[in-house]
C-alpha cells in the first residue's frame, strides 16, 4: 500500500485577473511589459511638452501675444 501524498498543488485556489495582476498578464501577454514601458515614455515626454508650452504661455512674451490677440478681437 502507498503513502498519502501531502502537500500537493493542483492549481491555484483563484484565478488571478490578468488586467490587474502584472505577472499573470507578462505570462500570458510578453509583450504586455515592452507596451506599458512605450506609454509610460509616451506620457513622460507629453508631460513634459505640455509644461513647456504652459511655461511659455505663463512667461512674458505669452502673456503680451495673449494681449494682442485679445485686444485684435475685442476691437472688432
Amino acid at each position: 500500500m502507498r503513502e498519502v501524498r501531502k502537500n500537493i498543488v493542483v492549481h491555484d485556489k483563484t484565478k488571478k485577473n490578468p488586467l490587474t495582476n502584472k505577472a499573470m498578464m507578462n505570462k500570458l501577454n510578453p509583450f504586455a511589459k515592452k507596451k506599458a514601458e512605450m506609454i509610460a515614455k509616451i506620457d513622460k515626454e507629453r508631460n513634459a511638452k505640455r509644461a513647456a508650452t504652459i511655461k511659455a504661455k505663463k512667461s512674458k512674451a505669452g502673456k503680451l501675444s495673449k494681449s494682442k490677440r485679445t485686444k485684435t478681437w475685442a476691437d472688432l
